[in-house]
């Protein structure tokens, strides 16, 4: 699903993961024995995943941000109002 999956991600107020501990699924979501599969795995392809999306994101939208910061005299780093 790729980046159809990704934006739901985009959408949703949290993002829960359910991983299978006993390495009982492998990453394709295929039974194989338990202990078979390195459940870390799973959550380290995802985590890399999310994250090389959002760094895409940002780096498409970069001069707009950049520009947004510039105009409004804010630094980058400039706290929310109302956080």
């Amino acid at each position: 699903m790729g980046n159809q999956f990704l934006d739901e991600i985009f959408r949703a107020d949290a993002l829960v993961n359910i991983i299978d501990a006993s390495g009982g699924t492998d990453c394709e979501g295929k039974v194989c024995k338990p202990g078979e599969h390195d459940p870390l795995e799973d959550v380290q392809f995802l985590e890399k995943e999310i994250t090389m999306w959002v760094a895409a994101i940002i780096k498409k939208d970069w001069p707009k941000i950049a520009r947004t910061a510039e105009i409004d005299k804010k630094g980058i780093y400039a706290p929310l109002e109302n956080a």
